[in-house]
């Protein structure tokens, strides 16, 4: 999900109720002139944390009562260590200072949510509403919540409360895409979902072919190129879709992150696999691979289900049987991974991976138990402590489907 901080410019109060008093939404813009502050946003806004973060520190060393720069530091703060506790504290400071502030409500539920704290988060965007009832980034937050709590129909309205005060809110589209995926209504989510590509995280990565997106019409005999575009768990689920753009009569070209090309290849009626990176052969129409189910009129009855789609090679299978045949007789075989990719580059994403990741000590109380082989199936990451008796195959694997060594 795409939840939205807001860092306005510096504002008095009674600015602040004149704002609340017109009913518009505050200003996203930098402020003018060449304050410290404006200085510590731009560079926020550039991505440039380190100094954002020094110069709020700076301005708070003389104004320690600056509640815009103690609203920034705290996110700046969350976005480049994950203490979401001590940027809590910090922009719970600026709500003292200054309570009439949507922005610090909002950005505060944004780390309650990150800690898994969601009533107290609702509260906060509810806050941050009631301030400013056309906040659409508040909105669409508590939409977040709501969605978590799997209350998808009143999600849905906060989403679209946010699209009606901002119509091209993209991070607000997509959550509405994703909540009605959810809900079973695949042909309003998929289409919804598109706005994907107008989200901060993705916006730098859509492709920019001058070949046209195929949208699922006619093109027998017509060259298409479906590239991945997120991460393995999205292409090895949404692979399944290209077969059945094969049996509509166009030849396909898939374009894969280096390490599936060879699991990919066992796809049947694909053409060619390449990694992302090699020269692109001659195509006439491209698609995102989680564009497919849109372009093919996806419903919850024709969701391709056939398994498996994809398969290793049986040579391989045969050796790696193999070579598990020798590890010490101590029962079941359980494999770990303990950590996913941070990727730290889109702090939306490294959020996502810090739920869904943990510290390799905490499975201290598995890798004792009797009467259980324990196998790391984790590349990179977090190594696992030196004292835990656990085999490791991983090391020297460069894809999904490796070669016998």
């Amino acid at each position: 999900m795409r939840r939205t901080w807001r860092h306005d410019g510096p504002m008095n109060r009674e600015q602040r109720r004149a704002q609340r008093k017109q009913r518009t939404a505050p200003t996203t813009s930098v402020p003018e002139g060449t304050t410290p502050f404006a200085t510590a946003l731009r560079h926020y806004q550039a991505g440039d944390l380190d100094e954002a973060e020094r110069l709020c520190r700076r301005i708070l060393a003389h104004d320690p009562h600056g509640a815009d720069s103690l609203n920034l530091l705290g996110v700046v703060v969350a976005r480049r260590t994950g203490r979401h506790d001590l940027a809590a504290a910090m922009i719970r400071q600026a709500i003292t200072i200054d309570a009439t502030a949507a922005s610090y409500h909002s950005n505060l539920g944004n780390l309650l949510m990150e800690q898994g704290r969601l009533d107290e988060a609702a509260a906060c965007y509810r806050t941050a509403i009631a301030l400013q009832p056309h906040f659409s980034e508040s909105h669409n937050n508590l939409g977040n919540v709501l969605k978590a709590q799997r209350r998808l129909d009143e999600a849905a309205t906060c989403y679209r409360a946010a699209l009606a005060f901002r119509p091209d809110f993209p991070d607000a589209r997509y959550n509405l895409g994703v909540a009605s995926l959810t809900r079973g209504n695949l042909a309003a989510g998929w289409k919804d979902y598109e706005w994907r590509w107008r989200t901060p995280d993705l916006i730098d990565a859509c492709r920019g072919f001058a070949q046209p997106q195929w949208r699922g019409d006619a093109a027998m005999g017509r060259t298409l190129l479906i590239h991945a575009e997120q991460d393995f768990g999205d292409t090895l689920q949404f692979c399944r879709y290209a077969p059945l753009a094969a049996v509509r009569g166009l030849k396909v070209i898939l374009e894969m992150q280096p390490p599936l090309v060879r699991l990919l290849h066992s796809l049947p009626g694909i053409d060619r696999v390449l990694a992302r990176g090699e020269f692109l052969p001659d195509f006439d129409l491209h698609c995102p691979m989680l564009s497919l189910p849109l372009a093919l009129e996806t419903t919850l009855a024709t969701i391709p289900g056939t398994t498996p789609y994809l398969r290793a090679d049986v040579a391989e299978v045969v050796a790696w049987w193999a070579r598990l045949a020798v590890l010490p007789a101590r029962g079941p075989r359980v494999g770990l991974v303990w950590a996913g990719s941070a990727r730290a580059h889109a702090p939306t994403l490294a959020a996502v991976d810090r739920r869904r990741s943990l510290a390799p000590d905490r499975l201290a109380s598995l890798v004792d138990l009797p009467g259980l082989h324990f196998l790391s199936l984790q590349k990179g990451g977090p190594e696992k402590p030196a004292d835990f008796v656990m085999t490791d195959f991983m090391e020297g694997w460069r894809t999904l489907s490796p070669r016998r060594r």
